[in-house]
This record gives structure tokens, C-alpha cells and sequence, in this order.
């Protein structure tokens, strides 16, 4: 090998180790440096638990362009649907149809600024399974 070729292997070897440890996944806290703060999610989907309990949870806030996701965690089927019953049109969003037990399912995503009630199709007048989804 030459001389040149030698110095040059050289080099690359010592900048690939250099650069290796100047990539290092160890950090060194400055003093009265800030801490980092919670993780925060971005997500525009939240879930609405369904147990024989009831509805979990029963106030919902939720931004435009965001779903709900139906979980039911129950023994028994239920359909969540929109107020007023048996029409269901105040939010046709939350119209998803029959939740199996075990099964989830969201809505259709909330386009529109608004409040509406939500209940089970299948017990309408049961408070357990009443809830509110206001869409900011």
C-alpha cells in the first residue's frame, strides 16, 4: 500500500471515529437547564369506552376534523348513534352502526362546530349510555 493511501485510510478511520463519538447517545445536563416537559399527543382521535358500567367518557371535546372511536368493552352489542332517537341526525358522524362485543369502530370525521347528544339505538332511555360531544 502507499504511503498516500496509507494517510488516507488513516484519516478516514480517525474521522469515522470521531464522528461516532460526537454522535453518542449519552447527554450531559447543564445546570439549571430546563428539563424536558410530558409528551403530548396530536391526536385528533379519542375513544369512547363502552362497558356495562356505561359510556366512558360521557362528555366529549373533541377539534374539527377529529373522530371518536367506539370501544365496546361490554358482553353485549350496542350502537351508538346520535340524538335525537330513533332519527339520529344532530350528528350523523356518530352513526357507526352495531358494536359486536370486543369490536371498535369510528365515526366519521366531525366537520362541523357543534353540540350533540349520543346514545345506545338499542337502550335510548339508559343515562349509562347518554353522552355529549361538543366539536370546537
Amino acid at each position: 500500500m502507499s504511503a498516500v493511501r496509507t494517510v488516507f485510510v488513516s484519516v478516514c478511520a480517525l474521522s469515522l471515529a470521531l464522528g461516532a463519538a460526537a454522535c453518542g447517545g449519552s447527554t450531559v445536563e447543564q445546570p439549571g437547564a430546563p428539563s424536558p416537559g410530558p409528551a403530548t399527543s396530536n391526536s385528533s382521535s379519542i375513544t369512547v369506552t363502552i362497558t356495562a358500567a356505561g359510556l366512558n367518557p360521557k362528555t366529549i371535546t373533541a377539534p374539527k376534523g377529529g373522530t371518536l372511536v367506539f370501544v365496546n368493552n361490554d358482553s353485549v352489542t350496542h350502537v351508538p348513534a346520535s340524538n335525537p332517537h330513533p332519527v339520529h341526525t344532530d350528528c350523523p358522524e356518530l352513526n357507526v352502526g352495531p358494536l359486536t362485543p370486543g369490536q371498535s369502530k369510528p365515526s366519521q370525521t366531525l366537520n362541523t362546530a357543534r353540540t350533540c347528544g349520543f346514545h345506545d339505538h338499542n337502550d335510548p332511555q339508559n343515562d349509562k349510555f347518554k353522552g355529549t360531544l361538543t366539536v370546537q
